[in-house]
């Protein structure tokens, strides 16, 4: 069973981890920036997304993978207000708040999977 897990719990980050690179390196090959800035907000969280589909994970982890997205999304925007300033922010074309973005929505995946992993080992802990 524990064997079963982790090769669940690995999928899962695979995918997390491939989402988030194609974010980080495929925007700079698309022409519009409103499409680089789409794909760097919402590849992370369809990789996490996709991992939890070919494991059959459940709702529960793909509703934790939405929330996750939605709270990253803000909480980048307020770390990029602490953390540069609402004028360099402007000036830089918010680049600190999509790597913020990507960073926040990696973590959350991991927090997932460790959480699925977790539930498969010991299914009586809820």
């Amino acid at each position: 069973m524990q064997n079963r897990s982790l090769v669940t719990t690995s999928i899962i980050m695979i995918c997390t981890v491939l989402g988030a690179i194609m974010a980080a390196i495929a925007p700079p090959l698309l022409p519009d920036p409103t499409q680089q800035r789409a794909l760097a907000i919402i590849a992370t969280p369809l990789g996490t997304a996709l991992g939890l589909l070919l494991t059959r994970s459940g709702w529960r982890p793909l509703s934790w993978t939405g929330c996750g997205y939605i709270w990253s999304l803000f909480i980048a925007a307020w770390l990029e207000r602490r953390l540069v300033g609402p004028l360099f922010g402007g000036a830089n074309q918010h680049s600190t708040y999509f790597n913020l973005v990507i960073v926040l929505e990696v973590l959350s995946g991991l927090a997932i999977s460790a959480m699925v992993w977790q539930r498969r080992v010991q299914p009586h802990a809820e």
